[in-house]
């Protein structure tokens, strides 16, 4: 009986080990270098352009823009993406574009989305105060994502109700990096 109680005692230990080590592995999300890195890439513009003064305004007709990437996790399992901006400059420009990293871990079915003012944030500046910003956002993960960017421009003068406002909505497809550094098209 002394032998059993032992027993019993030892496989409910050996049961709790199992489970736990169960959680903790590997299993429940993909290793990051295990296999290609699915980087998906959107336009962002970021401006309330008025009357055009500068060469960069001169780009966009006087309107308010925005956009906003949306980012959808596909898979019964967690997943970290790696989001990074790079802020656009006139070609003359000797300074580079600012850029911003951001990472996050998104659960099983999680959608998320980034704004301009998420997308300021990370290029360093100051949220509350309007922005003026456009280039690229970038998200890499080691799981394909559903993923789009939405376009939006609102004329800055409309004459009725509905008058000068677009949207466009673009599906992003992702370009597959390989360890061995090859690049792929989806």
């Amino acid at each position: 009986m002394n032998t059993t109680r032992r027993w019993k005692s030892g496989a409910a230990r050996l049961l709790l080990l199992a489970v736990a080590a169960a959680g903790a592995m590997p299993a429940q999300e993909p290793a990051e270098d295990a296999g290609p890195v699915f980087v998906y890439s959107a336009k962002f513009v970021c401006k309330d352009a008025g009357v055009p003064a500068t060469e960069a305004g001169r780009a966009f007709v006087p309107a308010v823009y925005r956009t906003v990437v949306n980012l959808h996790n596909l898979h019964a399992r967690p997943v970290k993406i790696v989001v990074r901006a790079v802020e656009a400059h006139h070609i003359g420009n000797p300074e580079p574009g600012a850029s911003g990293r951001l990472e996050k871990r998104l659960a099983p079915g999680q959608a998320v989305f980034l704004g301009c003012r998420v997308i300021q944030e990370m290029l360093g500046g100051d949220a509350d105060v309007p922005d003026k910003i456009d280039g690229f956002l970038t998200v890499a993960s080691p799981l394909r994502l559903d993923a789009a960017a939405v376009y939006t421009a609102v004329n800055r003068a409309p004459v009725g109700l509905n008058d000068g406002v677009t949207m466009d909505v673009e599906r992003l497809r992702p370009k597959i990096v390989h360890r061995d550094g090859r690049v792929d098209e989806e």
